[in-house]
């Protein structure tokens, strides 16, 4: 998803791995940080934890944003230890919408939903 155009934020791919009952929210979270000046590159609802690690890979990801509430716990670990088979350690992994907010917000000074 490369426009070309250079960018000061982060390469983000937004997931969702899980059937939360939350329609849309994967769409609504990169729409956000795609307006925060993130490139993003959202792969839709019920990707696999290993379609997510390619995708990342294939895109050269800083961030995996999961945008799952509710998700099983241990889906951070098996994403974190997929990348690591791979050998990828750089691509930090989050978990739920107040989580990606909150990281970005804490990283970059400012919200990724407000602005």
């Amino acid at each position: 998803m490369t426009s070309g155009t250079p960018h000061s934020g982060l390469r983000v791919v937004v997931a969702e791995c899980a059937a939360d009952g939350e329609g849309g929210r994967g769409a609504r979270i990169a729409c956000a940080l795609r307006d925060a000046g993130h490139e993003v590159v959202h792969t839709g609802p019920l990707q696999s934890p290993d379609q997510v690690v390619e995708a990342s890979i294939q895109e050269d990801a800083d961030l995996i944003g999961l945008a799952t509430e509710g998700a099983d716990p241990g889906l951070r670990a098996t994403l974190v230890g997929l990348l690591e088979a791979r050998g990828v350690d750089d691509i930090e992994v989050l978990v739920g919408s107040d989580e990606i907010t909150r990281w970005v917000a804490e990283h970059f000074a400012q919200d990724p939903i407000t602005g």
